[in-house]
């Protein structure tokens, strides 16, 4: 008889264990992304703290070290003076006048005179200016006197007398709260594009009557 061939026995597959482990009970702590950098920026120029783009000074700045927080003195008759070119512009904080019973060392005292130089308060968003009813000039002035000196900035304001940006872009696109206004206040925008997009709003304390208006007899005047 012809011979019999027995039928191939394939042996099953076997699988092995999966090599994957468990995932760990906590999750990662931080990621280990790191976060983007910055764009380089040309020769001469700077970050700011809040992420602007400071000028370089050639000479000598108040605010060495960025973030940096600077507040006026009464020994120096309560002016801050950032009047040098890109003087403040790496500060992370600016304030002119310390009220009474605050947590503040600085011994308290109104603000006479805020002024800012070219570039030199630019980008700040934190710049607090409290001028004193009771003073002689009975209260502050905020002069934004250098080019986009106060551009891009936040203000908060009590007992100012004037609020003046008289040269190229210094209060463009600046956001201003001014509280208490001094009797015979004015704003003085007589710069070129001195407060383009900028937002100033004036609070009062008191609620003003419907249909009242700037009065026209005081619009356009220049000092």
């Amino acid at each position: 008889p012809a011979p019999v061939t027995p039928a191939p026995v394939t042996a099953a597959p076997v699988t092995a264990a999966p090599t994957t482990r468990r995932p760990t009970p906590f999750p990662t702590p931080y990621p280990t992304t790191k976060a983007p950098t910055r764009s380089p920026l040309p020769a001469g120029f700077e970050y700011g703290f809040w992420g602007q783009v400071c000028p370089i000074p050639v000479n000598e700045q108040d605010c060495l070290v960025n973030g940096q927080e600077i507040y006026s003195k009464k020994i120096d008759n309560g002016i801050l003076n950032c009047d040098r070119t890109s003087d403040c512009c790496k500060c992370g904080a600016l304030q002119c006048g310390v009220a009474p019973g605050g947590s503040n060392p600085i011994e308290p005292h109104g603000c006479l005179l805020f002024n800012a130089g070219d570039y030199a308060a630019y980008g700040v968003k934190k710049i607090i200016i409290l001028g004193d009813p009771l003073s002689g000039p009975g209260g502050a002035q905020i002069e934004c006197s250098g080019r986009s000196s106060c551009q891009e900035t936040y203000f908060f304001a009590d007992s100012i007398t004037q609020l003046m940006c008289n040269t190229v872009n210094a209060c463009t696109g600046a956001i201003m709260d001014i509280y208490n206004p001094i009797d015979w206040f004015w704003i003085d925008c007589n710069g070129i594009e001195s407060c383009k997009n900028a937002k100033i709003t004036i609070n009062i304390g008191t609620e003003i009557p419907q249909g009242s208006m700037c009065n026209p007899q005081y619009s356009n005047i220049r000092r």
